[in-house]
């Protein structure tokens, strides 16, 4: 029973609240109403970078009620600029009353496949938290401090800023997309929950909605079904909470794993008749996958050619 809870802002509430981008005070009521269960922790996947122009009374609003939350945490990112990265970070009101900011990255492999987050990223002396390990430190931590960033910033050998990552996590996912409890952003923002249903939860809010997420193809989801952002982070959430853990095979076994099948299968071929050495070769090319599963229950990463 995972104690990971999303708040989707999925096509139901847009349905009901307009096309996006919706007021802040939508998301300062959304806040209150979670607070008052007790959750231990929420993160606000949603990054707010430009000062509201039709409300602006609706940002002051947001700060305050994250200020009196005490369990937001707040997303940033790094961009660049002619090679030169930089922070986005939230307005400075949201910034001050967060209980933590951290990072929204994940790592996208060669074949476009998102397996793994980096638990530390930043510049040189002014590092983040991954989102989902911030949330973590929160929620065990009862209440939270704005994380504390040093002022260095360290320089690449040609004098630009050098991005940092540290702590690489394969992901063990939980399972595919639509695996954690869902809410709809809606449901909440009217109260139509029962009392205690985020009592010491760590609670996400982010988008599902066609169109207005971040989507990604990860080892359970499939190019048919994509996974969200911010179920991605609640993967990543759910394993730092739960302990659970994935280490890639040393690189001899993996090769081996690879090797051996395609090794047996031209020995058939060679000692056999047509067809056994076709049924051996169908079988050698199910080992690797049989086997990858296998280790994936135990913790274990193979990569299958």
């Amino acid at each position: 029973h995972s104690e990971v809870v999303i708040v989707a802002i999925d096509d139901k509430s847009v349905a009901a609240l307009g096309r996006w981008p919706w007021r802040r005070s939508f998301h300062a009521n959304l806040i209150d109403r979670i607070s008052k269960d007790a959750p231990a922790a929420i993160g606000m996947d949603l990054l707010f970078i430009e000062p509201e122009q039709h409300f602006p009374p609706d940002d002051a609003a947001l700060a305050a009620a994250v200020s009196r939350s005490g369990k937001v945490v707040l997303p940033l990112m790094m961009q660049s600029h002619n090679a030169e990265p930089f922070i986005v970070e939230p307005l400075p009101a949201l910034r001050r009353g967060a209980a933590a900011l951290g990072h929204v990255h994940l790592a996208v492999d060669d074949d476009g496949v998102a397996r793994s987050v980096y638990l530390q990223e930043g510049l040189a002396g002014r590092q983040w938290d991954h989102f989902s390990l911030a949330m973590r430190r929160i929620g065990e931590a009862g209440s939270g401090s704005p994380q504390a960033e040093a002022d260095a910033a360290g320089t690449g050998a040609d004098g630009v800023p050098a991005w940092q990552r540290s702590r690489r996590m394969i992901v063990p996912f939980a399972g595919p997309p639509g695996h954690f409890r869902q809410l709809s952003y809606v449901d909440v923002l009217d109260g139509a929950l029962a009392p205690d249903t985020f009592k010491g939860k760590y609670v996400l809010i982010g988008a599902t909605a066609a169109g207005l997420g971040d989507l990604y193809t990860t080892p359970l989801s499939g190019r048919s079904k994509l996974m969200s952002g911010v179920e991605f982070s609640a993967n990543v959430l759910d394993s730092l909470l739960v302990q659970r853990s994935m280490a890639p095979l040393p690189g001899g076994l993996n090769a081996a794993l690879n090797v051996l099948p395609v090794l047996l299968a031209l020995a058939g071929m060679a000692l056999v008749g047509p067809l056994p050495a076709l049924l051996l070769t169908v079988a050698m090319m199910a080992l690797p996958l049989a086997a990858t599963a296998a280790a994936a229950s135990f913790g274990v990463q193979c990569s299958p050619v």
